[in-house]
């Protein structure tokens, strides 16, 4: 018994340093974790926004086979003759080709809900009961221009260049557009005109909550319309309603056929994503004219340079709108542009955006596609014009 002995000196528990070394290897394990439940949870998300996206291009189409052509862009639907700003003056229902658009991707109550007040109110704009006694004043159209700024580039002030977004100045201002005769339009009941819908929703979103309303009391999308598909721009003052922009058409243009989309539906982008809230506008969903801006601009008359527009060169009389095949942008920031810190790039609204590392984009053959972002800009906007004649590369 004498030869066994038991070290009782001898300690099972962790030292100090073995203790860290475990706490730090958990820590790492977790940080990996969370950053792969992070990427799935992002994939997940992107799959979401791509398939909605797909659904809407869908209900386009469909809508296309029933109709023989696109919905308005904005306005009404059928169309009157003369097309243009009159469409406001009829007791049909006016708006955004969402508005049109419902019952193809399983809205058709909203939309009849919609009809149904419509005709109950009469004429879907200049309602006089509606009007405020102190509307806002006339617009003044701002054009884009570039002017000399100092941003800071490694600490040293530095003089640039930079581009200055056209704006719309009114005098005397808009009161608060909730009670604004031009927050209504079309829609007069608020409960209708703030139904959000899922389906025109990307939850990665950054600029507004998926359930949220515009600052305006509008539901939002996250879909956006090329208008140069919906409005049958070449890039320039021609299309296939002859030179719209002395007609004054911009977003007003007529409803367009895919017979007009020479450069083949495959090959033209038909919707995009979009921030929700950009450079302090909601999107609303009901409401296209001066809120989407994809692919056009606000009206006004100036000469386009191509340096600023980013497409030919060319004068453009167009009160409701120009042409613009401006390029997209990932993951900006959700700030206003106008007051964008240095070094950051911030939402534009004549922009198309995405919270992805790619561009989520649907053509008009119903295909969604990555668009990345080393696309180049020749290249986009090629598959924005659809009637323009160039073959495009691979991208």
């Amino acid at each position: 018994m004498s030869g066994f002995r038991i070290n009782k000196s001898r300690s099972f528990g962790f030292t100090l340093i073995e203790l860290l070394v475990v706490i730090a290897i958990v820590a790492i394990l977790i940080g990996l974790l969370l950053a792969a439940v992070q990427r799935v949870r992002e994939s997940a998300s992107a799959l979401n926004c791509q398939a909605r996206l797909k659904q809407v291009s869908l209900a386009l189409i469909n809508f296309h086979d029933t109709h023989g052509r696109l919905p308005s862009y904005h306005g009404v639907f059928p169309e009157i003759t003369p097309p243009g700003h009159t469409n406001m003056n009829v007791p049909q229902v006016y708006g955004s080709w969402i508005v049109h658009c419902l019952p193809y991707f399983e809205q058709e109550n909203l939309y009849k809900l919609i009809a149904a007040d419509v005709a109950s109110r009469g004429p879907s704009i200049f309602n006089q009961s509606m009007l405020r006694p102190d509307p806002c004043g006339l617009s003044t159209w701002m054009p884009p221009e570039f002017r000399l700024q100092t941003i800071t580039i490694g600490g040293i002030p530095v003089q640039v260049m930079a581009l200055v977004p056209g704006t719309n100045q009114w005098n005397p201002p808009c009161g608060l557009q909730n009670i604004n005769p031009a927050s209504t339009i079309g829609i007069w009941n608020p409960a209708l005109r703030a139904t959000t819908l899922d389906v025109l929703r990307c939850p990665s979103d950054p600029s507004l909550p998926p359930k949220a309303l515009t600052d305006d009391g509008w539901t939002p999308t996250n879909i956006l319309g090329n208008w140069n598909v919906f409005g049958g721009s070449k890039g320039d003052a021609n299309s296939p309603m002859g030179q719209w922009s002395q007609r004054q058409l911009g977003f007003f243009s007529p409803p367009i056929k895919f017979l007009a989309v020479d450069d083949g539906l495959s090959n033209t982008l038909l919707l995009s994503e979009g921030y929700a809230q950009c450079d302090r506008r909601g999107r609303s969903a009901f409401y296209a004219a001066n809120r989407h801006n994809f692919g056009i601009t606000e009206g006004g008359r100036f000469i386009v340079p191509k340096t600023v527009m980013e497409i030919p060169p060319g004068d453009y009389d167009g009160v409701y709108g120009v042409p613009n095949t401006l390029h997209f942008q990932l993951k900006p920031d959700a700030a206003p542009s106008d007051g964008c810190p240095d070094g950051v790039e911030c939402c534009h609204r004549w922009r198309a955006q995405s919270a992805h590392g790619v561009l989520n984009a649907a053509f008009c053959d119903g295909s969604v596609r990555k668009i990345p972002r080393s696309i180049n800009l020749q290249v986009w906007s090629m598959i924005l014009l659809p009637s323009d004649g160039n073959v495009i590369p691979n991208y």
